[in-house]
Protein backbone atom coordinates (compact mmCIF):
# COMPACT_ATOMS: atom_id res chain seq x y z
CA UNK A 1 0.00 0.00 0.00
CA UNK A 2 1.20 3.02 -1.04
CA UNK A 3 1.97 5.68 1.87
CA UNK A 4 -0.45 8.97 1.16
CA UNK A 5 1.97 12.25 2.43
CA UNK A 6 -0.19 15.67 2.05
CA UNK A 7 3.27 17.27 2.77
CA UNK A 8 5.23 16.04 -0.59
CA UNK A 9 1.77 16.27 -2.67
CA UNK A 10 1.80 20.24 -1.79
CA UNK A 11 5.20 20.72 -2.51
CA UNK A 12 4.60 19.34 -6.14
CA UNK A 13 1.95 20.80 -6.73
CA UNK A 14 2.82 24.36 -5.82
CA UNK A 15 6.21 23.56 -7.58
CA UNK A 16 3.91 21.96 -10.77
CA UNK A 17 3.49 25.60 -12.27
CA UNK A 18 5.08 28.89 -11.70
CA UNK A 19 1.93 30.90 -12.08
CA UNK A 20 0.00 29.30 -9.41
CA UNK A 21 -0.09 30.37 -5.79
CA UNK A 22 -1.38 28.23 -2.92
CA UNK A 23 -4.50 29.60 -3.03
CA UNK A 24 -5.07 28.34 -6.23
CA UNK A 25 -4.55 24.83 -5.21
CA UNK A 26 -8.02 22.97 -4.13
CA UNK A 27 -7.98 19.62 -2.21
CA UNK A 28 -10.50 17.10 -2.58
CA UNK A 29 -12.14 18.13 0.42
CA UNK A 30 -13.22 21.46 -0.68
CA UNK A 31 -14.26 20.16 -4.02
CA UNK A 32 -18.21 19.98 -4.41
CA UNK A 33 -19.52 16.26 -4.96
CA UNK A 34 -21.01 15.84 -8.03
CA UNK A 35 -24.57 14.04 -6.91
CA UNK A 36 -25.85 11.63 -9.12
CA UNK A 37 -29.59 9.59 -8.98
CA UNK A 38 -29.39 6.31 -8.85
CA UNK A 39 -32.63 5.49 -9.48
CA UNK A 40 -32.34 7.47 -12.40
CA UNK A 41 -33.76 5.73 -15.66
CA UNK A 42 -30.92 4.92 -18.15
CA UNK A 43 -30.90 6.49 -21.16
CA UNK A 44 -30.85 3.39 -23.14
CA UNK A 45 -33.69 1.96 -21.31
CA UNK A 46 -35.62 4.86 -22.07
CA UNK A 47 -34.90 4.45 -25.61
CA UNK A 48 -34.99 0.16 -26.34
CA UNK A 49 -32.38 -1.08 -28.38
CA UNK A 50 -32.70 -2.55 -31.98
CA UNK A 51 -30.79 -4.95 -33.40
CA UNK A 52 -28.01 -4.48 -35.65
CA UNK A 53 -27.40 -6.08 -39.19
CA UNK A 54 -24.54 -8.38 -39.53
CA UNK A 55 -22.88 -8.36 -42.72
CA UNK A 56 -22.27 -12.21 -43.71
CA UNK A 57 -20.63 -11.95 -47.30
CA UNK A 58 -17.72 -11.60 -45.64
CA UNK A 59 -16.00 -14.65 -43.52
CA UNK A 60 -14.46 -14.58 -40.36
CA UNK A 61 -10.94 -14.93 -41.11
CA UNK A 62 -9.96 -15.71 -37.71
CA UNK A 63 -11.70 -19.13 -37.36
CA UNK A 64 -10.08 -20.52 -40.70
CA UNK A 65 -6.86 -19.03 -39.85
CA UNK A 66 -7.47 -21.01 -36.65
CA UNK A 67 -7.57 -24.48 -38.54
CA UNK A 68 -4.38 -24.23 -39.89
CA UNK A 69 -1.37 -24.60 -37.29
CA UNK A 70 1.31 -23.30 -39.39
CA UNK A 71 -0.21 -20.06 -40.08
CA UNK A 72 2.43 -17.75 -40.93
CA UNK A 73 2.82 -15.09 -37.96
CA UNK A 74 4.26 -12.34 -40.27
CA UNK A 75 3.10 -8.94 -41.74
CA UNK A 76 4.14 -9.41 -45.42
CA UNK A 77 4.25 -6.57 -48.75
CA UNK A 78 1.76 -8.70 -51.38
CA UNK A 79 4.13 -10.74 -53.74
CA UNK A 80 6.97 -10.28 -51.79
CA UNK A 81 7.79 -13.56 -49.89
CA UNK A 82 9.60 -12.78 -46.36
CA UNK A 83 8.90 -8.88 -46.26
CA UNK A 84 7.81 -6.53 -43.45
CA UNK A 85 6.54 -3.04 -44.56
CA UNK A 86 7.40 -0.57 -42.21
CA UNK A 87 7.09 3.50 -41.70
CA UNK A 88 10.10 5.37 -41.52
CA UNK A 89 12.44 5.61 -38.48
CA UNK A 90 10.27 5.79 -35.05
CA UNK A 91 11.03 8.98 -33.15
CA UNK A 92 11.91 8.41 -29.36
CA UNK A 93 9.49 10.27 -27.01
CA UNK A 94 10.42 8.76 -24.49
CA UNK A 95 12.93 6.11 -22.47
CA UNK A 96 13.54 5.19 -18.86
CA UNK A 97 11.99 3.38 -16.18
CA UNK A 98 9.50 0.39 -17.81
CA UNK A 99 6.30 0.82 -15.66
CA UNK A 100 4.28 2.33 -17.52
CA UNK A 101 0.24 2.50 -18.00
CA UNK A 102 -1.88 4.26 -20.08
CA UNK A 103 -1.53 6.15 -23.42
CA UNK A 104 -3.22 9.17 -24.92
CA UNK A 105 -2.35 11.78 -27.57
CA UNK A 106 -3.68 14.90 -29.27
CA UNK A 107 -3.22 17.62 -31.37
CA UNK A 108 -3.79 21.12 -31.74
CA UNK A 109 -5.54 22.22 -34.44
CA UNK A 110 -4.53 26.30 -34.44
CA UNK A 111 -0.83 26.23 -32.99
CA UNK A 112 1.68 26.29 -35.62
CA UNK A 113 2.90 23.28 -36.67
CA UNK A 114 -0.22 21.26 -35.49
CA UNK A 115 2.35 20.91 -31.92
CA UNK A 116 1.30 16.83 -30.69
CA UNK A 117 1.00 16.20 -26.94
CA UNK A 118 1.77 12.82 -25.56
CA UNK A 119 0.63 11.45 -22.10
CA UNK A 120 1.86 8.65 -20.33
CA UNK A 121 0.80 7.28 -16.87
CA UNK A 122 3.99 6.28 -15.00
CA UNK A 123 3.46 3.51 -12.51
CA UNK A 124 5.34 4.09 -9.05
CA UNK A 125 6.16 0.80 -6.65
CA UNK A 126 6.03 2.22 -3.02
CA UNK A 127 5.13 5.18 -1.13
CA UNK A 128 5.88 7.06 -4.45
CA UNK A 129 3.22 8.84 -6.36
CA UNK A 130 2.16 7.96 -10.00
CA UNK A 131 2.88 10.38 -12.35
CA UNK A 132 1.02 11.98 -15.95
CA UNK A 133 4.39 12.34 -18.02
CA UNK A 134 3.95 15.19 -20.61
CA UNK A 135 5.86 15.77 -23.90
CA UNK A 136 5.25 17.70 -27.29
CA UNK A 137 6.29 17.97 -30.43
CA UNK A 138 6.30 20.08 -33.49
CA UNK A 139 7.70 18.24 -36.09
CA UNK A 140 7.00 14.79 -34.86
CA UNK A 141 10.95 14.21 -34.64
CA UNK A 142 12.43 15.99 -31.63
CA UNK A 143 10.57 15.87 -28.89
CA UNK A 144 10.55 17.68 -25.68
CA UNK A 145 9.05 17.11 -21.69
CA UNK A 146 6.27 19.73 -20.61
CA UNK A 147 4.57 19.78 -17.02
CA UNK A 148 4.23 15.81 -15.36
CA UNK A 149 1.59 16.21 -12.99
CA UNK A 150 0.97 14.31 -9.37
CA UNK A 151 -2.22 13.90 -8.03
CA UNK A 152 -2.92 16.00 -5.66
CA UNK A 153 -5.28 13.70 -3.48
CA UNK A 154 -5.05 10.27 -3.90
CA UNK A 155 -1.60 7.84 -5.58
CA UNK A 156 -3.38 5.49 -7.67
CA UNK A 157 -3.71 6.79 -10.96
CA UNK A 158 -5.25 4.62 -13.47
CA UNK A 159 -6.23 6.30 -16.92
CA UNK A 160 -5.78 9.35 -18.36
CA UNK A 161 -6.60 11.34 -21.60
CA UNK A 162 -5.49 14.41 -23.28
CA UNK A 163 -6.78 16.81 -24.90
CA UNK A 164 -5.63 20.01 -26.65
CA UNK A 165 -8.22 22.79 -26.90
CA UNK A 166 -8.42 25.91 -29.92
CA UNK A 167 -6.12 28.75 -30.58
CA UNK A 168 -3.06 29.59 -30.38
CA UNK A 169 -2.27 29.63 -26.23
CA UNK A 170 -4.39 26.53 -25.83
CA UNK A 171 -5.80 24.82 -22.62
CA UNK A 172 -4.20 21.62 -22.61
CA UNK A 173 -7.20 19.09 -20.48
CA UNK A 174 -5.40 16.28 -19.27
CA UNK A 175 -8.13 14.12 -17.55
CA UNK A 176 -7.74 11.49 -14.74
CA UNK A 177 -9.34 9.09 -12.18
CA UNK A 178 -7.60 7.84 -9.41
CA UNK A 179 -7.99 6.23 -6.21
CA UNK A 180 -5.98 6.05 -2.82
CA UNK A 181 -4.88 1.94 -2.61
CA UNK A 182 -7.00 -0.47 -0.60
CA UNK A 183 -9.29 2.97 0.36
CA UNK A 184 -12.95 1.97 -0.39
CA UNK A 185 -14.76 4.71 -2.21
CA UNK A 186 -11.70 7.33 -2.23
CA UNK A 187 -11.57 7.68 -5.96
CA UNK A 188 -12.38 10.76 -7.92
CA UNK A 189 -12.51 12.23 -11.71
CA UNK A 190 -10.36 15.36 -11.72
CA UNK A 191 -9.36 17.73 -14.60
CA UNK A 192 -6.16 19.13 -14.76
CA UNK A 193 -5.91 22.08 -17.24
CA UNK A 194 -2.99 24.20 -17.92
CA UNK A 195 -2.39 26.87 -20.73
CA UNK A 196 0.42 25.71 -23.62
CA UNK A 197 2.20 28.71 -22.35
CA UNK A 198 2.44 27.62 -18.51
CA UNK A 199 0.46 31.02 -17.54
CA UNK A 200 -2.95 29.72 -15.97
CA UNK A 201 -3.26 26.15 -14.15
CA UNK A 202 -5.94 24.88 -12.15
CA UNK A 203 -7.91 21.33 -10.81
CA UNK A 204 -11.10 20.83 -11.83
CA UNK A 205 -13.13 18.02 -9.61
CA UNK A 206 -15.84 16.80 -12.28
CA UNK A 207 -16.28 13.16 -10.50
CA UNK A 208 -15.67 12.18 -7.02
CA UNK A 209 -18.76 9.88 -5.68
CA UNK A 210 -18.39 7.42 -3.29
CA UNK A 211 -18.24 4.23 -5.04
CA UNK A 212 -15.51 3.57 -7.77
CA UNK A 213 -14.58 5.22 -10.97
CA UNK A 214 -14.23 2.86 -14.04
CA UNK A 215 -13.08 3.30 -17.48
CA UNK A 216 -13.66 6.89 -18.77
CA UNK A 217 -13.91 8.72 -21.73
CA UNK A 218 -13.21 11.94 -23.39
CA UNK A 219 -13.77 14.22 -26.91
CA UNK A 220 -13.91 17.69 -27.73
CA UNK A 221 -16.08 19.54 -30.70
CA UNK A 222 -15.02 22.44 -32.92
CA UNK A 223 -16.40 24.92 -30.67
CA UNK A 224 -14.29 23.70 -28.10
CA UNK A 225 -17.38 22.29 -26.20
CA UNK A 226 -15.86 18.76 -24.19
CA UNK A 227 -17.61 15.67 -23.55
CA UNK A 228 -17.25 13.27 -21.21
CA UNK A 229 -18.90 10.00 -20.23
CA UNK A 230 -17.74 7.58 -16.90
CA UNK A 231 -18.41 4.56 -15.42
CA UNK A 232 -19.46 4.78 -11.50
CA UNK A 233 -19.40 1.41 -9.69
CA UNK A 234 -21.72 0.76 -6.88
CA UNK A 235 -20.98 -0.89 -3.96
CA UNK A 236 -23.77 -3.80 -5.28
CA UNK A 237 -21.74 -4.13 -7.88
CA UNK A 238 -23.61 -2.45 -10.44
CA UNK A 239 -22.13 -0.18 -13.03
CA UNK A 240 -24.25 3.35 -13.87
CA UNK A 241 -22.38 4.96 -17.27
CA UNK A 242 -23.02 8.62 -17.22
CA UNK A 243 -22.28 11.84 -19.41
CA UNK A 244 -21.64 15.52 -19.23
CA UNK A 245 -20.71 18.46 -21.41
CA UNK A 246 -18.78 21.88 -20.73
CA UNK A 247 -18.86 24.78 -22.78
CA UNK A 248 -16.64 27.14 -20.65
CA UNK A 249 -13.53 25.10 -21.01
CA UNK A 250 -13.96 22.55 -18.69
CA UNK A 251 -14.19 24.99 -15.52
CA UNK A 252 -18.18 23.81 -14.57
CA UNK A 253 -20.17 20.70 -16.25
CA UNK A 254 -23.40 19.96 -16.81
CA UNK A 255 -25.51 17.78 -14.63
CA UNK A 256 -24.52 13.87 -15.79
CA UNK A 257 -26.72 12.15 -17.95
CA UNK A 258 -27.89 8.15 -16.72
CA UNK A 259 -26.84 6.74 -20.27
CA UNK A 260 -27.22 2.92 -19.15
CA UNK A 261 -27.10 0.64 -15.76
CA UNK A 262 -26.56 -2.55 -14.92
CA UNK A 263 -23.62 -4.47 -16.20
CA UNK A 264 -21.67 -2.10 -18.10
CA UNK A 265 -17.99 -1.55 -19.14
CA UNK A 266 -15.65 -0.45 -21.64
CA UNK A 267 -17.48 3.47 -22.95
CA UNK A 268 -15.81 5.25 -25.30
CA UNK A 269 -17.46 8.24 -26.64
CA UNK A 270 -17.34 10.61 -30.37
CA UNK A 271 -18.70 14.14 -31.40
CA UNK A 272 -19.67 13.90 -34.98
CA UNK A 273 -20.60 17.27 -37.07
CA UNK A 274 -23.81 19.53 -35.92
CA UNK A 275 -23.65 18.32 -32.34
CA UNK A 276 -24.69 14.54 -32.94
CA UNK A 277 -23.14 12.38 -29.81
CA UNK A 278 -22.08 8.52 -30.16
CA UNK A 279 -21.93 6.67 -27.28
CA UNK A 280 -20.65 2.47 -26.95
CA UNK A 281 -20.02 0.11 -23.95
CA UNK A 282 -20.51 -3.77 -23.73
CA UNK A 283 -23.59 -4.91 -22.34
CA UNK A 284 -23.77 -8.15 -19.99
CA UNK A 285 -19.71 -8.89 -21.13
CA UNK A 286 -21.01 -9.97 -24.79
CA UNK A 287 -23.04 -7.18 -26.04
CA UNK A 288 -21.93 -4.39 -28.36
CA UNK A 289 -24.12 -1.37 -27.39
CA UNK A 290 -24.19 1.89 -29.35
CA UNK A 291 -26.30 4.89 -28.72
CA UNK A 292 -26.74 8.15 -30.60
CA UNK A 293 -28.60 11.82 -30.07
CA UNK A 294 -28.70 13.82 -32.78
CA UNK A 295 -27.87 17.36 -30.31
CA UNK A 296 -25.13 16.54 -27.88
CA UNK A 297 -27.08 15.56 -24.34
CA UNK A 298 -29.90 17.47 -24.62
CA UNK A 299 -32.93 17.83 -25.90
CA UNK A 300 -32.11 15.12 -29.45
CA UNK A 301 -33.14 12.08 -30.21
CA UNK A 302 -31.97 9.28 -28.91
CA UNK A 303 -31.65 5.67 -30.40
CA UNK A 304 -29.75 2.52 -29.11
CA UNK A 305 -28.63 -0.55 -31.49
CA UNK A 306 -27.36 -3.77 -30.11
CA UNK A 307 -24.77 -5.58 -32.08
CA UNK A 308 -23.08 -8.99 -31.72
CA UNK A 309 -25.61 -10.66 -29.59
CA UNK A 310 -24.52 -14.22 -30.60
CA UNK A 311 -23.28 -14.40 -26.61
CA UNK A 312 -18.91 -14.19 -27.60
CA UNK A 313 -17.40 -11.57 -25.38
CA UNK A 314 -16.80 -8.33 -26.16
CA UNK A 315 -13.62 -6.21 -25.70
CA UNK A 316 -12.45 -2.46 -25.81
CA UNK A 317 -14.61 -0.72 -27.88
CA UNK A 318 -13.72 2.40 -29.45
CA UNK A 319 -15.25 5.11 -31.76
CA UNK A 320 -15.31 7.65 -33.78
CA UNK A 321 -17.75 9.82 -36.11
CA UNK A 322 -17.55 12.29 -39.43
CA UNK A 323 -16.42 15.67 -38.51
CA UNK A 324 -17.47 16.63 -41.90
CA UNK A 325 -20.58 14.73 -42.97
CA UNK A 326 -23.99 16.88 -42.30
CA UNK A 327 -26.59 14.81 -40.52
CA UNK A 328 -28.69 12.66 -41.28
CA UNK A 329 -25.93 11.21 -43.68
CA UNK A 330 -23.27 11.16 -41.08
CA UNK A 331 -20.61 7.96 -40.83
CA UNK A 332 -19.28 6.52 -37.60
CA UNK A 333 -17.38 3.46 -36.81
CA UNK A 334 -16.66 1.26 -33.81
CA UNK A 335 -14.03 -1.04 -33.84
CA UNK A 336 -13.66 -3.87 -31.04
CA UNK A 337 -12.30 -6.71 -29.83
CA UNK A 338 -13.81 -9.81 -30.34
CA UNK A 339 -13.31 -12.90 -28.88
CA UNK A 340 -13.95 -16.68 -30.16
CA UNK A 341 -13.22 -19.89 -28.15
CA UNK A 342 -9.39 -20.37 -28.59
CA UNK A 343 -8.79 -16.86 -30.45
CA UNK A 344 -9.43 -13.16 -30.49
CA UNK A 345 -9.47 -10.83 -33.99
CA UNK A 346 -11.39 -7.01 -34.49
CA UNK A 347 -14.69 -6.40 -35.68
CA UNK A 348 -16.33 -3.12 -36.65
CA UNK A 349 -19.47 -1.75 -37.04
CA UNK A 350 -20.16 1.31 -39.11
CA UNK A 351 -23.15 3.62 -39.82
CA UNK A 352 -23.79 5.84 -42.84
CA UNK A 353 -27.10 7.65 -41.21
CA UNK A 354 -26.16 9.42 -38.24
CA UNK A 355 -26.44 6.10 -36.18
CA UNK A 356 -30.12 4.76 -37.51
CA UNK A 357 -28.59 1.59 -38.22
CA UNK A 358 -25.62 0.02 -37.50
CA UNK A 359 -23.76 -2.89 -39.91
CA UNK A 360 -20.84 -4.97 -38.14
CA UNK A 361 -18.48 -7.09 -39.61
CA UNK A 362 -15.15 -9.11 -39.49
CA UNK A 363 -12.43 -5.94 -39.48
CA UNK A 364 -10.25 -7.14 -42.78
CA UNK A 365 -7.07 -5.46 -42.27
CA UNK A 366 -6.26 -7.78 -39.31
CA UNK A 367 -6.33 -10.86 -42.02
CA UNK A 368 -4.23 -13.18 -40.05
CA UNK A 369 -4.53 -14.93 -37.12
CA UNK A 370 -2.11 -14.05 -34.20
CA UNK A 371 -4.24 -15.17 -31.65
CA UNK A 372 -4.31 -12.32 -29.62
CA UNK A 373 -5.42 -9.25 -31.46
CA UNK A 374 -5.76 -6.13 -28.57
CA UNK A 375 -6.75 -2.54 -28.18
CA UNK A 376 -8.20 -1.19 -31.85
CA UNK A 377 -8.61 2.53 -32.10
CA UNK A 378 -10.57 4.76 -34.94
CA UNK A 379 -9.80 8.38 -34.73
CA UNK A 380 -11.21 11.39 -37.33
CA UNK A 381 -10.05 14.62 -36.88
CA UNK A 382 -12.12 18.31 -36.57
CA UNK A 383 -8.68 20.00 -38.75
CA UNK A 384 -8.03 17.40 -41.14
CA UNK A 385 -9.04 18.61 -44.84
CA UNK A 386 -10.34 14.86 -45.83
CA UNK A 387 -13.34 13.19 -44.21
CA UNK A 388 -11.32 10.65 -43.63
CA UNK A 389 -10.89 8.04 -40.36
CA UNK A 390 -7.65 6.60 -39.24
CA UNK A 391 -7.59 3.13 -37.47
CA UNK A 392 -4.87 0.59 -35.97
CA UNK A 393 -5.17 -2.34 -34.14
CA UNK A 394 -2.11 -4.14 -32.42
CA UNK A 395 -1.23 -7.83 -32.33
CA UNK A 396 0.26 -9.10 -29.61
CA UNK A 397 1.38 -13.13 -29.69
CA UNK A 398 2.84 -14.87 -27.12
CA UNK A 399 6.11 -15.63 -29.56
CA UNK A 400 7.50 -13.48 -32.88
CA UNK A 401 6.60 -9.47 -33.68
CA UNK A 402 4.15 -7.99 -32.06
CA UNK A 403 2.48 -5.47 -34.98
CA UNK A 404 0.72 -2.14 -35.52
CA UNK A 405 -1.46 -2.80 -38.83
CA UNK A 406 -2.95 1.19 -39.51
CA UNK A 407 -5.60 1.63 -42.30
CA UNK A 408 -7.73 4.66 -43.55
CA UNK A 409 -11.52 4.88 -44.96
CA UNK A 410 -13.17 7.60 -46.60
CA UNK A 411 -16.28 8.88 -44.91
CA UNK A 412 -18.44 7.94 -48.17
CA UNK A 413 -16.57 4.58 -48.36
CA UNK A 414 -16.29 3.54 -44.41
CA UNK A 415 -15.68 -0.25 -45.88
CA UNK A 416 -12.83 0.01 -47.58
CA UNK A 417 -9.51 0.59 -45.83
CA UNK A 418 -7.03 1.63 -47.64
CA UNK A 419 -2.72 1.63 -47.56
CA UNK A 420 -3.13 -1.04 -45.25
CA UNK A 421 0.35 -0.83 -43.38
CA UNK A 422 2.51 -2.17 -40.64
CA UNK A 423 4.47 0.48 -38.78
CA UNK A 424 6.18 0.07 -35.34
CA UNK A 425 9.97 -0.79 -36.04
CA UNK A 426 10.16 -1.76 -32.59
CA UNK A 427 7.73 -4.88 -30.72
CA UNK A 428 4.76 -3.27 -29.54
CA UNK A 429 3.53 -3.76 -26.16
CA UNK A 430 -0.49 -5.18 -25.82
CA UNK A 431 -0.43 -4.32 -22.00
CA UNK A 432 -2.17 -0.81 -22.40
CA UNK A 433 -3.78 0.58 -26.06
CA UNK A 434 -1.70 2.49 -28.47
CA UNK A 435 -3.07 5.47 -30.31
CA UNK A 436 -3.41 7.01 -33.64
CA UNK A 437 -4.48 10.58 -34.72
CA UNK A 438 -4.69 12.39 -37.82
CA UNK A 439 -2.80 15.35 -38.03
CA UNK A 440 -2.15 16.97 -41.55
CA UNK A 441 1.19 19.19 -40.60
CA UNK A 442 2.87 15.53 -40.38
CA UNK A 443 1.32 14.06 -43.29
CA UNK A 444 -1.38 12.16 -42.79
CA UNK A 445 -1.90 9.09 -40.01
CA UNK A 446 0.75 9.55 -37.03
CA UNK A 447 0.82 6.28 -34.15
CA UNK A 448 2.37 7.04 -30.86
CA UNK A 449 3.33 3.43 -28.79
CA UNK A 450 4.67 1.59 -26.66
CA UNK A 451 7.60 -1.13 -26.87
CA UNK A 452 7.30 -4.02 -25.09
CA UNK A 453 9.19 -4.77 -21.93
CA UNK A 454 10.58 -1.44 -21.94
CA UNK A 455 9.74 2.35 -20.84
CA UNK A 456 10.25 3.20 -24.67
CA UNK A 457 7.55 5.22 -26.32
CA UNK A 458 7.63 5.60 -30.36
CA UNK A 459 6.03 8.25 -32.57
CA UNK A 460 5.34 7.30 -36.37
CA UNK A 461 3.63 8.82 -38.99
CA UNK A 462 3.19 8.48 -42.83
CA UNK A 463 1.20 10.29 -45.00
CA UNK A 464 -1.86 8.44 -46.30
CA UNK A 465 -0.89 7.18 -49.35
CA UNK A 466 -4.06 7.74 -52.26
CA UNK A 467 -6.15 10.78 -50.89
CA UNK A 468 -7.24 13.09 -53.59
CA UNK A 469 -5.28 16.24 -53.42
CA UNK A 470 -6.59 19.87 -53.66
CA UNK A 471 -6.82 20.02 -57.48
CA UNK A 472 -6.85 24.19 -57.41
CA UNK A 473 -3.21 23.67 -56.76
CA UNK A 474 -0.72 22.81 -59.35
CA UNK A 475 1.93 20.88 -57.13
CA UNK A 476 0.91 18.09 -55.11
CA UNK A 477 1.31 18.49 -51.13
CA UNK A 478 2.56 15.07 -50.41
CA UNK A 479 4.54 12.62 -52.87
CA UNK A 480 5.29 8.98 -51.76
CA UNK A 481 7.69 6.76 -52.91
CA UNK A 482 9.44 3.44 -52.78
CA UNK A 483 12.19 4.30 -54.87
CA UNK A 484 14.73 7.02 -54.20
CA UNK A 485 14.38 8.14 -57.30
CA UNK A 486 11.32 10.19 -57.16
CA UNK A 487 9.45 11.73 -60.04
CA UNK A 488 8.33 15.21 -59.23
CA UNK A 489 5.39 16.46 -62.11
CA UNK A 490 3.97 20.17 -61.88
CA UNK A 491 1.87 22.18 -64.06
CA UNK A 492 3.13 26.13 -64.97
CA UNK A 493 1.04 28.98 -66.16
CA UNK A 494 4.00 30.72 -68.32
CA UNK A 495 7.03 29.42 -68.53
CA UNK A 496 10.34 30.38 -66.01
CA UNK A 497 13.48 29.49 -64.22
CA UNK A 498 13.15 27.98 -61.14
CA UNK A 499 15.14 27.46 -58.03
CA UNK A 500 14.37 23.99 -56.38
CA UNK A 501 15.86 23.18 -53.06
CA UNK A 502 15.52 19.68 -51.20
CA UNK A 503 15.66 19.91 -47.13
CA UNK A 504 15.98 16.31 -45.02
CA UNK A 505 13.47 16.32 -41.78
CA UNK A 506 16.28 18.19 -39.62
CA UNK A 507 16.18 21.11 -41.71
CA UNK A 508 19.61 20.34 -44.04
CA UNK A 509 19.92 21.31 -47.72
CA UNK A 510 20.43 18.01 -49.44
CA UNK A 511 19.97 18.95 -52.99
CA UNK A 512 20.12 22.11 -54.72
CA UNK A 513 18.96 22.56 -58.94
CA UNK A 514 17.90 25.68 -60.99
CA UNK A 515 16.35 25.05 -64.28
CA UNK A 516 14.18 26.70 -67.11
CA UNK A 517 10.62 25.29 -67.64
CA UNK A 518 7.89 25.37 -69.95
CA UNK A 519 4.45 26.56 -69.58
CA UNK A 520 2.01 23.63 -69.05
CA UNK A 521 3.08 20.02 -67.16
CA UNK A 522 6.73 19.93 -66.50
CA UNK A 523 8.03 17.06 -64.95
CA UNK A 524 11.88 16.23 -63.84
CA UNK A 525 13.39 13.39 -61.23
CA UNK A 526 15.13 13.90 -57.98
CA UNK A 527 17.70 11.04 -56.66
CA UNK A 528 17.41 11.59 -52.92
CA UNK A 529 20.20 10.20 -50.48
CA UNK A 530 18.22 7.61 -48.71
CA UNK A 531 14.69 6.49 -47.05
CA UNK A 532 13.24 9.21 -45.09
CA UNK A 533 11.18 12.41 -45.37
CA UNK A 534 12.02 15.77 -46.92
CA UNK A 535 10.74 19.11 -48.39
CA UNK A 536 10.81 20.06 -51.63
CA UNK A 537 10.52 23.95 -51.91
CA UNK A 538 9.50 24.99 -55.46
CA UNK A 539 8.11 28.13 -56.87
CA UNK A 540 7.24 28.99 -53.24
CA UNK A 541 5.21 26.11 -52.36
CA UNK A 542 6.58 23.08 -50.20
CA UNK A 543 6.26 19.09 -51.25
CA UNK A 544 6.31 16.53 -48.66
CA UNK A 545 8.55 13.80 -49.70
CA UNK A 546 8.07 10.66 -48.44
CA UNK A 547 11.19 7.80 -49.68
CA UNK A 548 10.04 4.55 -48.14
CA UNK A 549 13.25 2.93 -49.31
Amino acid sequence: MKIFKIVVVLLVVLGFAKAESPSEVRTVKEAPWLQVDKSQVPMDELFPSSPGICDESVKDVTREAAKSANFQKREEIPGEENSQILWGTDALIRSGSSSLRWLSTSHSADMPNRRTYVTILRYAVGSTNDTVLHYYSDDGLNWSEWYHIYYPAGDEIWQTEVLVGRGTNPWIYTFMRSTVQGSAGSGALILRRGKADASTWDWIYIAQPGDSIGRFAVDMDENEVLYLAYERIFSSGDTQIYALTSTDSGATWSAPVSISGGSRRDTEIAIGKDNYFYITYVVQDSILRIGRNTNGLSTGNWVFTDVQTEGEFEYNPSIAASRMQTPPNQTAWVLYRHSHTTSYDIHYAYTTDGGNAWTYNVWQPMNYYYGDIVFPWVETSIDYPFDICAALGTSYPSSGYDSIVTVWAYANSPTTWHDRTVINDHNATGTFGNRADLNYSRGGTTVTYREYGSGYVWFDYWWNVGIVENNSNPLRNSIFSRSRLVKIEFTLPTEKTLELNVFNASGRRVRSFERHFQSGLNSMEIELPSKGIYFLNVDNKTIRIVVAE
